[in-house]
């Protein structure tokens, strides 16, 4: 009987465990999502009306972009299991802190 109760308690922080380094994940990528839409704000705020609408629509491309390989490289639709979903997260804040990086750099140009 102790060895069931302890194996269910180990089972369940492994669980606890798991969501929170889920939520930390989703936590980084928000932060790093609120980082690029002020850079990305700085940047088209000192575009000519002709560059900012290429900005806009390169960065709809790019979130398409970003979204699709993160979906695929987390394996979400086939296999991915339960990992899944932290390998996306991981991935969009990888993939988001890269853009940040390119923005500021046109920032600097500009």
């Amino acid at each position: 009987m102790k060895t069931v109760l302890f194996l269910l308690f180990l089972t369940i922080v492994q669980s606890a465990s798991a969501q929170t380094g889920e939520e930390d994940l989703y936590k980084q990528y928000k932060k790093a999502e609120k980082e690029l839409n002020v850079v990305y704000t700085t940047l088209k705020n000192k575009l000519t009306p002709k560059d900012k609408s290429a900005l806009i629509s390169a960065q709809k491309a790019w979130i398409l972009y970003r979204d699709a390989n993160c979906k695929f490289l987390s394996k979400e639709d086939s296999d991915g299991g339960v990992i899944a979903n932290k390998i996306k997260l991981d991935c969009l804040e990888q993939t988001t802190r890269q853009r940040i990086k390119e923005l500021k750099d046109l920032v600097k140009n500009f």
